[in-house]
């Protein structure tokens, strides 16, 4: 009788304790959802325009490169390229002169033809280039 008891006290009380976890075994409750990557608004930032089949020239293999003159002689070498925001082409700096006559000059990009390997500065002679204001790269 006494082992009655002790089982008719048990059982409710295991049952008590079970009971939680066996309400838990049916599907379980999603996880609250978090913002996806996707639901942050769009970047505006347009792609750019697909280049096909004409390849461009990257920077940094133009720059340390010797720039000719129509005729073909060295005139000077890129020191930099420098890019504007309010302008559509860039600007080159040629370090032109050699020696303690070397200084720094500014061209337009379109100005210079990119072609078999050469970089050639057009409509210019040598001799005008020194005639162009020093560029500083500071303001």
């Amino acid at each position: 009788m006494r082992s009655l008891k002790i089982v008719s006290g048990v059982v409710p009380v295991l049952l008590l304790l079970a009971g939680p976890s066996f309400a838990q075994q049916g599907s379980p409750t999603p996880a609250p959802a978090t913002p996806a990557a996707s639901a942050q608004p769009a970047a505006s930032v347009a792609p750019a325009p697909s280049l096909g089949n004409r390849l461009g020239y990257r920077a940094s293999k133009l720059v340390g490169s010797d720039v000719l003159d129509p005729a073909g002689a060295t005139i000077g070498k890129i020191d930099d390229i420098i890019i504007r925001p309010a302008e559509t082409s860039p600007d080159v700096v040629l370090s032109v002169g050699t020696g303690s006559g070397a200084h720094l000059v500014l061209v337009r990009y379109e100005d210079l033809l990119v072609a078999n390997n050469k970089i050639t500065l057009t409509g210019v002679a040598k001799d005008s280039l020194s005639a162009l204001p020093n560029f500083s790269y500071s303001p």
